[in-house]
C-alpha cells in the first residue's frame, strides 16, 4: 500500500510515487513501507486510497463483455454490485453505475434508468466526462418517457456546463426518436 506523510505544522511533504495504470501492480518504491522523517515527530502518515482490487477490474471487464454482448440483465447485475461495493473505488463504481443505468434503460426498465442516472448526478466527485454522458442519457431517458420539458432542462444543462461537447448534436429528443427501432 502505498503512504503519503504529513507534517503537520510544518512545511514538509512527501508523496510515494504514483501507479503509471489503474489496474497495473505498483511499482517496487510503494510496496515499501515509506516512513516519515525521525526529525518531525508531529508527521502523520496516512495510507493512500486503495487502488480497485483485482476482483473488481475482473467483475468490470466481465459486465462490460456482457454490456458489449447484448446480455444487458446480467452486465446490469454485475454493474449494479460492483457500483454498490463499498470495496469499490469511488470512480470505478460510479461507472458501473452508469453502465448499470445503460443496460436498465436497453431493457425498457425507463423509471428505473432514470433513478440510476439521477443517483449519478448527485455525487459530488464524479469526473466531468461521465457527468456529460449522464446529463446526455437521462435527458434521453425523459424524452423516451415523455417529459421533453424536463429533458430539455437537462440538454441546456449539458449544453452550459459542457458548451465544446461531442455529445450537442445529441442532446434533443428527436435523436431518441431517430434512434428507436423501427417497427
Amino acid at each position: 500500500m502505498g503512504l503519503v506523510a504529513l507534517s503537520l505544522g510544518c512545511s514538509t511533504l512527501r508523496l510515494a510515487p504514483v501507479r503509471p495504470s489503474l489496474f497495473s501492480a505498483p511499482p517496487p518504491a510503494l510496496q515499501e513501507e515509506v516512513r516519515p522523517s525521525e526529525r518531525f515527530r508531529d508527521t502523520l502518515v496516512l495510507p493512500t486510497p486503495e487502488q480497485p482490487s483485482q476482483a473488481a477490474a475482473n467483475v468490470y471487464a466481465d459486465a462490460l463483455r456482457l454490456f458489449e454482448s447484448g446480455d444487458y440483465r446480467r452486465a446490469a447485475a454485475l454493474f449494479s454490485q460492483l457500483a454498490r461495493s463499498a470495496e469499490t473505488p469511488d470512480s470505478l463504481a460510479a461507472e458501473a453505475l452508469f453502465y448499470a443505468g445503460e443496460c436498465i434503460a436497453a431493457v425498457g426498465q425507463l423509471h428505473d434508468a432514470q433513478t440510476y442516472y439521477e443517483r449519478l448526478l448527485r455525487r459530488l466527485a464524479v469526473a466531468p466526462s461521465l457527468r456529460e454522458r449522464t446529463l446526455l442519457r437521462l435527458g434521453h431517458v425523459l424524452c423516451a418517457q415523455g417529459q421533453s420539458s424536463q429533458a430539455e432542462e437537462l440538454f441546456a444543462q449539458l449544453r452550459h456546463e459542457f458548451p465544446h461537447s461531442r455529445y450537442l448534436p445529441l442532446a434533443n429528443c428527436a435523436a431518441v426518436q431517430q434512434s428507436a427501432p423501427e417497427r
